[in-house]
């Protein structure tokens, strides 16, 4: 389990920013704040439907399910991990594990841990020393 996370990072940046041609500085970490939740951009989706959050905050793997659809102005999620319910033998990583960083319809559940299913969201990278600025895409003949 310690290799595989030390080469999270690693990887990451070869397969993943290395390849978006950004004038960013290299992230020092792998997720965290700058990586945000959204809702999947599809035709009948009207916002995440749903997630588990753990209200005991400290005492991971108490999972209560909420039901959606909650929309992005509704709930803010950050990156902190994949996550797998098997530690030790073939691992999916359905789940990215994040914090909640705000919630309209509750408050109270703002910092606790929450599991969404990676194939209901898409994650946004915002490093803030782009945020604001407009996207530019590398040419398409590679000059």
């Amino acid at each position: 389990m310690a290799e595989f996370n030390r080469l999270k990072l690693p990887l990451f940046i070869s397969l993943v920013v290395n390849r978006m041609h950004s004038d960013a500085a290299e992230p020092s970490k792998l997720f965290g704040e700058e990586y945000r939740i959204v809702p999947k951009l599809m035709p009948c989706g009207s916002g995440i439907p749903t997630f588990m959050v753990d209200r005991r905050q400290h005492t991971a793997g108490v999972f209560e399910l909420l039901k959606g659809p909650f929309k992005a102005d509704d709930l803010k999620l950050s990156v902190i991990d994949l996550f797998d319910w098997q530690e030790l033998g073939w691992r999916e990583f359905r789940y990215y594990r994040a914090r909640v960083e705000h919630f309209s319809p509750d408050p109270s559940i703002v910092g606790c841990e929450a599991l969404v299913d990676v194939s209901e969201v898409d994650v946004l990278w915002h490093p803030a020393q782009i945020l604001g600025l407009p996207i530019q895409l590398p040419p398409r003949d590679g000059k």
